[in-house]
Parts: structure tokens; C-alpha cells; sequence
């Protein structure tokens, strides 16, 4: 299987560098809530940009280094993934803004060779590659504030309260404050009043190029014979986003260039000959070369702490194809902290069939970077 996955993604990008290279700093773990030291709860990461790094006072500057594995598993394909991202933040409260440099790499492959038809919505040419990919966000966030230490010392001791006569006395012991808010959907959204003003809004922009092999099995076409050959792919894109808080809503738009390979149209092929004739089925012909300019517009909406849904509309302006994708998040995960799974929906114009699909593992965001 991919020979072991890449050597388990590469030993999952080095064990996530070293743990994230011991958190780079990371604050510690919130304590119970009858000991909540002023300066711990300062150190809470400032919401919703959870990528980046905490907030340490009115002017602050710092770097961040994370990482993570996922296993995206559906009806109709699985693939798993590893990255490992660093941010640059600085932060002036004075003037209500922030802005993030975020890098993040990512080693992908998928877990099963036949094509997918909803990874075809999507038309992406890459989406059966092993692929390693570097992408950079530059995210400017406006209406930032930096609350009280009082301020959120009490809104931190009312939320752990709700927390424990929910899940039980102790049940929040080492639970950060900013995690023991969102399990309760008014205790979230105060403690996001907290930190940004109800106007608040973020623009990113980014740029991303991926480089991959896939592995093709055909025939040839004079003599049958089986051949396996494995062919080089890449990719380069940038996007553009508006993300308003209030409305909980992302528009995006995106360009990509590919230039990769799709395998033969499968046949059955019987040669001319007398009796008994062995027939060969497969992929008929080597892997065909092509390149695609691909347009994409994105939108993203939560529209309660258990629903949210992605559009995404896809143009190639190469084959002049258009392709549709909706994924609605219902399914939380086991420790209740993110929508990780639903229902994928997904359309291409030139299929003309509506494709569904169940999915789990890859959590949603209302922020793409």
C-alpha cells in the first residue's frame, strides 16, 4: 500500500518536528477552575485565528510550530495526510489589528488507486498523487481587542462551572479556558466577544505548489502486455479571502495550473486470432498528459455549533468543465470539539450524474489557511 504510506508520511513529518518542537513556548495547560492564575488566562490563544500564536498583551510578537496527521476516510475514497505549519503573528490591540505569516507543509497520499468520482467533482488531477505540497498564507485581521485579565478571569470561572455540572466535578482539570467555552454555544461566543469586536474581519492571501508521483497499470496497445509506470505531477495556486465574523462566513476564490496524467478509459480487449483467445481488461493505452487552468469559488458558512456546509465551484477553462462540490458537516468527533464528518455532495458537467458520498476525519474551518 503505497509502500507503508510513505514510511508512515514520513514518520508523520518527523513525529510533527519533534512535537512541535516542545510547543515552541506554549503556554501550560489551564488549571482547575478554583486556581486560575491572571496570567494564564492572558495566554489563551486569541479566537477564532486558533493558528495563531497567544496573545500576550496590548503589542505582541511571536512564532508558532504545529503539526498533525488526518485520516480522511469516505464511501468513495480515503486518503491520509501530515503537516507541519509555523506562524509569525504580530499583534497591536492598540489599533485592533493582526496579522499572521502562515507556512505549512503537507505530505498526502491516497489509500486507494481506483478513481474516485467525488474527488473528479473537485477536478483535481492531482487527488490520486502522492504529493508533498508548501503553502503560505498572509493572513490581516482587523477589529482585534485585548480584554482584561478581571474580564476573562470571570468569563473563564462561569464557563468552567457550566462545564463541570455538564460533564461532571474535574471533568475540566487540565481543559483550556478557551476549550471549556466552546462546549457551551453562549459561553463561545462571549469569550470571542472578548477578543474581537462584532465587526471584525480577516482578508488572506496565499500561494501554494505541490509536487507528486502517481502510479498508472495499462496495457499496450499492440500487444496486450501489462506495464506499470509512475509519472511526475505538480501544481501551483493562489487564492484570495474575506472572512466578516459576525456573519460566521468565507468567500474565497482561487486559481491552480496542473500538469499531471489521467489514466486510459478502461477496456476489455479480445486479440484477432483462433480459439481459445485470451482477453485482457484494463486501462487501454499509456496515461494521457494533461494540463488545466482551473478557477475555483469557495464559500463556507456554520450555521449552528452542529451544522456546517462548503460550496465550492470549479471551472477548467482547459476541457471547459465545470465541477461541484458540497460538503455538509453534521457528525461531531468523539471528544465533541469539531464537525469531522457528513455527507458530500458533488456534480460535473460533463458526468451530468449527482454524486453522494458519506465522509469522516477532515475537520471543518471557517478559515482556509
Amino acid at each position: 500500500m503505497k509502500s507503508i504510506i510513505l514510511p508512515l508520511l514520513a514518520a508523520v513529518l518527523l513525529a510533527e518536528a519533534g512535537a512541535a518542537r516542545a510547543q515552541t513556548q506554549a503556554p501550560a495547560p489551564a488549571p482547575a477552575s478554583d486556581e486560575i492564575p491572571e496570567e494564564s488566562i492572558v495566554a489563551e490563544p486569541v479566537p477564532p485565528l486558533s493558528k495563531a500564536v497567544p496573545n500576550s498583551g496590548p503589542t505582541s510578537r511571536g512564532t508558532a510550530l504545529g503539526g498533525g496527521a488526518e485520516l480522511q476516510a469516505g464511501s468513495d475514497d480515503s486518503s491520509v495526510s501530515a503537516w507541519l505549519s509555523w506562524v509569525d503573528s504580530a499583534l497591536d490591540a492598540n489599533k485592533g489589528e493582526a496579522s499572521y505569516r502562515v507556512r505549512t507543509l503537507t505530505l498526502s497520499s491516497p489509500l486507494s488507486e481506483d478513481a474516485s468520482p467525488a474527488m473528479a467533482a473537485s477536478l483535481d488531477t492531482l487527488a490520486k498523487a502522492v504529493s508533498l505540497e508548501f503553502k503560505f498564507s498572509n493572513v490581516q485581521a482587523y477589529g482585534v481587542r485585548s480584554p482584561m485579565a478581571a474580564e476573562l478571569k470571570a468569563l473563564c470561572k462561569e464557563a468552567r462551572t457550566r462545564y463541570t455540572d455538564k460533564h461532571g466535578k474535574g471533568s475540566d482539570k487540565g481543559v483550556r479556558c478557551a476549550a471549556v467555552a466552546a462546549d457551551d454555544p453562549a459561553m463561545n461566543t462571549a469569550w470571542e466577544d472578548l477578543f474581537w469586536d462584532p465587526k471584525a474581519k480577516a482578508v488572506i492571501l496565499g500561494a501554494a505548489a505541490k509536487v507528486g508521483h502517481q502510479s498508472f497499470d495499462y496495457l499496450e496497445t499492440t500487444t496486450l502486455a501489462s506495464r506499470s509506470e509512475d509519472k511526475a505531477v505538480w501544481s501551483v495556486s493562489g487564492f484570495a479571502t474575506y472572512f466578516p465574523r459576525k456573519a460566521r462566513f468565507l468567500l474565497s476564490a482561487g486559481f491552480e495550473h496542473q500538469d499531471a496524467y489521467e489514466a486510459a478509459d478502461e477496456a476489455t480487449v479480445c486479440p484477432a486470432g483462433p480459439a481459445p483467445v485470451t482477453c485482457a481488461a484494463g486501462a487501454y493505452g499509456e496515461p494521457v498528459h494533461k494540463r488545466s487552468d482551473v478557477v475555483s469559488l469557495e464559500a463556507r458558512k456554520i450555521f449552528s455549533r452542529g451544522l456546517g456546509v462548503t460550496a465550492k465551484v470549479n471551472h477548467d477553462f482547459s476541457d471547459d468543465v465545470w465541477g461541484v462540490e458540497v460538503p455538509v458537516y453534521f457528525v461531531r468527533n468523539p471528544s465533541g470539539e469539531a464537525l469531522t464528518g457528513g455527507v458530500k455532495f458533488g456534480w460535473r458537467s460533463d458526468k451530468h450524474d449527482l454524486l453522494v458520498s458519506l465522509f469522516f476525519g477532515k475537520a471543518f474551518s471557517l478559515l482556509n489557511f
